[in-house]
């Protein structure tokens, strides 16, 4: 993995690529662990973060197939790319 500009990414953009990466999978939880705790009842913060988890994997996916580098939501939050070592 490397910054835009080829450069060795620090900490805070490997903090930052997580996050992204793993914030509609912790949306969804969020959401799965309120519904059960509120029986069964979906809220609008419920909803929200649904729309939200949904939004993000579905732009991750279409960048991922739109772009010629490949580059996701995730990267492109960060400034990161990954490369080949080959």
């Amino acid at each position: 993995m490397t910054t835009v500009d080829g450069g060795r990414p620090g900490p805070g953009r490997v903090l930052a690529r997580n996050a992204v990466k793993l914030l509609p999978w912790q949306l969804a939880h969020m959401a799965v662990i309120r519904t059960v705790h509120t029986s069964g009842e979906t809220g609008v913060a419920v909803l929200a973060a649904l729309v939200v988890c949904y939004a993000m994997v579905l732009l991750t996916l279409v960048l991922l197939l739109a772009r010629r580098d490949r580059a996701g939501l995730h990267d492109l939050a960060a400034g990161t790319r990954v490369v080949s070592r080959s």
